[in-house]
């Protein structure tokens, strides 16, 4: 059973953080409208601005918290591997591990989001720091 979020339990900064990343997840970047922003976190438009500077900068705040931690290894994603490990086990391990990983994203964006979406939004956001900084 999925859990129920209290949203006034958790702060206004990761309401938007959490419904942003959502939304840029079903739509992509320039498809989002920082009214829309608004929208699906019923969050005033001041509010926002009082946490974030610009949609560019949610988006970033986003990633940043969603992305780079999903895919940064965690020590305990590791079993103790020396030179003598069988390669096998170490694929095992490396397959399971994303597998959780890919689970625990499902279950936070309630099954609104397919693999192929998140993988694209990784590309875009590769593709925009390269090309922005």
């Amino acid at each position: 059973m999925e859990k129920q979020i209290d949203k006034e339990s958790i702060s206004k900064r990761d309401i938007i953080l959490n419904e942003s990343f959502r939304l840029f997840l079903k739509k992509g970047y320039a498809a989002v409208s920082f009214s829309d922003l608004v929208e699906a976190t019923g969050i005033s438009r001041g509010n926002m601005f009082h946490h974030f500077k610009n949609k560019e900068d949610i988006f970033n705040h986003a990633v940043d918290r969603f992305v780079f931690e999903f895919l940064t290894n965690d020590a305990t994603d590791f079993l103790e591997f020396t030179s003598s490990t069988p390669l096998k086990d170490f694929i095992d391990n490396r397959v399971e591990n994303i597998g959780r990983r890919m689970k625990s994203f499902f279950i936070m964006t309630k099954g609104t989001v397919s693999p192929a979406n998140f993988m694209s939004f990784i590309l875009y956001e590769v593709f925009y720091k390269l090309t922005y900084y």
